[in-house]
């Protein structure tokens, strides 16, 4: 797209509002756009008025971080892995402390399927991959590489 957007006979419109995130997320992905380079840099400005939270944990800070959150609105929160074995840990982990939650598959769903499970009140679990796209308030990002190109980009 990048590449694109630099051809001469290709028109760019700039956007300058965000209206899907909030600044503390938006602040979270420009840190990691800006490991991408100049071309990645994002200045929009946050619409919402609400703040949003992004919680990023290595591996082993997963069991007694999840104490640490009350999770009393489910239906806020993602939490995000790297892999399906990452994503089923952390269900099994939320489960046993009776926090109601479900993993989220989209290429299982349609759309009507998908609507029910983001409008549940349920803590979401995913992969990164699988909640592209999606927002929740609370976002727990689990084992990320951030210095991994792919991962960069989805956030």
């Amino acid at each position: 797209m990048i590449n694109l957007a630099k051809e001469d006979d290709v028109s760019v419109y700039k956007m300058t509002r965000n209206y899907r995130n909030s600044n503390r997320v938006l602040d979270f992905a420009r840190t990691y756009a800006r490991k991408r380079g100049r071309d990645y840099i994002d200045d929009s400005i946050p619409m919402r008025n609400i703040e949003g939270n992004v919680y990023i944990y290595r591996n082993e800070e997963l069991p007694q971080v999840l104490n640490h959150f009350s999770f009393k609105t489910p239906s806020d929160w993602f939490i995000l892995a790297r892999t399906n074995i990452q994503v089923e840990y952390i269900k099994g982990l939320l489960d046993a402390k009776g926090v109601p939650n479900v993993i989220l598959r989209k290429k299982d769903l349609d759309n009507e399927e998908l609507l029910k499970v983001l409008k549940s009140n349920n803590v979401i679990v995913a992969t990164v991959h699988q909640a592209k796209g999606l927002e929740r308030n609370n976002v727990i990002a689990y084992g990320l590489r951030e210095y991994q190109g792919e991962e960069i980009n989805i956030c």
